[in-house]
């Protein structure tokens, strides 16, 4: 079995389901909290907090004072509950702390006690510890004070050694926070109830992949499976029998390690969050991040975009749980495909079908000092197998009576949208092209989309060889064996007599459609300074539009009824893309942005009938 347990500067914070908790006297099953989450990684259930109230269970003349610090590790306590427990008659003392509370007092009985406090929410656990990391009992003597102060707060999750009393072939498992047993070795089985934090218990089988525990406890009525990497083992597990009858849905390969991983504080949420990028540091989308504690598990929006998410950038995800103190605590993290269906419908991050594809690694949360955590991945095979390889793009607006015709992440779409760019087929075909601007540009220079006369069907060329006919309206796709007859270009007296005026070889120019003017840009010394002009071939006048700084130009185009300018343009830090414009064909005109994106590049603008 193989945990990695990530500790020091890494703290998670997943959307958690919290209940209000009033322990009994000794640790036991507690009849499971119905937990109904109904958070995305953008919304998240809350929780009430208990009011601090202090209530001795017991009045006697015999009375003495306990007084002590809470030492959370952190510039902030959340909230809790201290229980100070009578060892002879087992009565409770409940005391609750409030938030930012770090020091205690209460009256108490005469007798021997033990002090332990829960956070609310998860249950973490401190206590006044002896040397065997147990909770130390304490007197209570009469018209005395004494000082116990509750430490031993994240005490590690992992494998030990056997304790002094358990035999050498037992396994005995601590919980550090509540946890729900479940029927089988995975979160999609059942749950059976919920298992209080402090209780100790015998481990009698493993799952084949080792995540999962069956623990027993007869007087306790417990028998269940816990999530390993959340325990305290004592013993070794691997000496365990496997559960094989029951599938546990192992890693089958280790698609995804940890990269950089970073904490830094926040009083008012919790948030996971990171990119997954491959070995190249390109990001990868598709894949979703498991968050799990226990008693509630959430999964992240598959990284980058979709319909659901539009503006998440690539590679991203992230998860945000507002009832941030409720998080503190140990957390598992995994990277796995959401394999739930209908995505298309809507994305649910309570899903529970999923495929491990990277090993658990555990983390803590510490309100508020590490309450955001970046947690990174780097991918390290089959980075095109997620939900999807190229994120959602919002499209671009329509410009009415026109079909604008572009390349984003080197798929094919159009504005307005039509269905047939849904196809695989156009969201890959030009992924075979040079990743750059001139590559594009030579290549539609003569395998440019052609829209028929119907205005409703488009010829394309892939580079692939293959000859496609677009069904624009009904979004089918028909291999065709001749691209049809090419339109006769009257465009190469407009060249000759651009370059006789002296237009450099590397302006681009269009013509209008009433074939009386000329757009054309003109660099001024620096391919990233540009000039838009047009040019009035009756007049031979040239009449400046606007500037266009910080990209290259190689596409212009008219609308209908040459009412607007539409400029490709290309950033060089991303020289397959950069932005679409457009600009009023008259002087003294700035550029407005129709698209932003570092792969977006202009490929043509047709008249359509509306």
């Amino acid at each position: 079995m193989r945990y990695h347990f990530i500790v020091a500067p890494i703290f998670l914070i997943l959307v958690a389901c919290t209940t209000n908790i009033a322990p009994p006297p000794t640790p036991a099953v507690a009849e499971s909290q119905p937990i109904k989450p109904t958070a995305t990684p953008h919304s998240t259930p809350t929780a009430t907090l208990p009011a601090a109230s202090v209530t001795p269970t017991t009045a006697t003349s015999n009375i003495g004072t306990v007084i002590g610090n809470v030492c959370y590790p952190s510039s902030e306590t959340p909230p809790m509950t201290l229980y100070l427990k009578n060892l002879i008659s087992n009565e409770i003392t409940t005391l609750g702390i409030e938030r930012g509370q770090f020091a205690y007092s209460a009256d108490l009985p005469v007798g021997e006690y033990i002090a332990y406090a829960d956070t609310v929410g998860m249950h973490l656990r401190g206590a006044y510890l002896c040397d065997s990391n147990e909770p130390c009992p304490f007197h209570i003597k009469p018209d005395q004070t004494t000082t116990i102060d509750l430490c031993g707060w994240y005490s590690l999750p992992g494998i030990r050694p056997p304790s002094g009393d358990q035999s050498d072939n037992q396994v005995i498992v601590k919980l550090l926070q509540n946890m729900n047993a479940r029927t089988g070795p995975h979160l999609s089985y059942p749950e059976l109830g919920l298992v209080e934090a402090g209780t100790s218990l015998q481990a009698i089988k493993r799952s084949t992949n080792g995540e999962w525990l069956l623990v027993e406890d007869p007087d306790l009525h417990i028998t269940g499976w816990l999530h390993a990497p959340l325990l305290q083992i004592f013993g070794d597990p691997n000496s365990l029998p496997v559960e094989s009858e029951l599938p546990d849905a192992g890693l089958a390969i280790e698609q995804f390690t940890p990269a950089i991983w970073q904490s830094s504080p926040n009083g008012d949420i919790v948030h996971f969050k990171g990119h997954i990028r491959d070995e190249a540091n390109r990001p990868v989308n598709g894949f979703s991040i498991l968050l799990d504690n226990g008693t509630w598990s959430v999964l992240s929006h598959p990284t980058g975009a979709s319909h659901h998410y539009p503006d998440v950038e690539d590679g991203y995800w992230d998860v945000v749980i507002p009832n941030e103190t409720d998080a503190a605590g140990w957390w598992t993290m995994t990277v796995v495909r959401y394999e739930c269906p209908d995505f298309e419908t809507g994305f649910n991050a309570q899903c529970k079908q999923f495929t491990p594809l990277s090993e658990t690694k555990v983390v803590q949360v510490v309100h508020p000092d590490e309450n955001v955590i970046e947690a990174n991945w780097t991918c390290l095979d089959k980075c095109d197998e997620g939900l999807y390889i190229k994120s959602y793009r919002r499209p671009i607006d329509p410009i009415p009576g026109n079909l604008l015709l572009y390349i984003e992440d080197r798929a094919l779409k159009s504005s307005p949208p039509s269905p047939v760019f849904d196809r695989i087929e156009m969201k890959t075909i030009y992924d075979d092209l040079p990743d750059t601007d001139d590559g594009l540009q030579a290549y539609l220079a003569d395998n440019r989309p052609k829209l028929l006369p119907d205005g409703e069907h488009l010829i394309i060329n892939a580079p692939s060889g293959i000859i496609w006919l677009a069904d624009l309206i009904t979004g089918e796709l028909s291999e065709i064996s001749q691209p049809g007859e090419e339109a006769e270009s009257n465009e190469e007296p407009i060249a000759d007599y651009l370059a006789q005026q002296g237009l450099p070889p590397t302006s681009t120019w269009a013509l209008s459609h009433d074939r009386r003017k000329v757009v054309y840009s003109l660099e001024l010394g620096n391919p990233l300074e540009n000039e838009i002009y047009i040019l009035d071939l009756e007049s031979q006048t040239h009449e400046l539009v606007g500037p266009i700084n910080g990209y290259r130009m190689p596409e212009i185009r008219w609308t209908a009824g040459d009412e607007l300018l539409v400029i490709g343009a290309t950033n060089p830090k991303f020289p397959s893309g950069g932005a679409i414009f457009t600009m009023r064909p008259e002087p003294n005109t700035l550029p407005e942005i129709l698209l932003e994106s570092d792969t977006a590049y202009l490929v043509d603008v047709l008249p359509v009938k509306e």
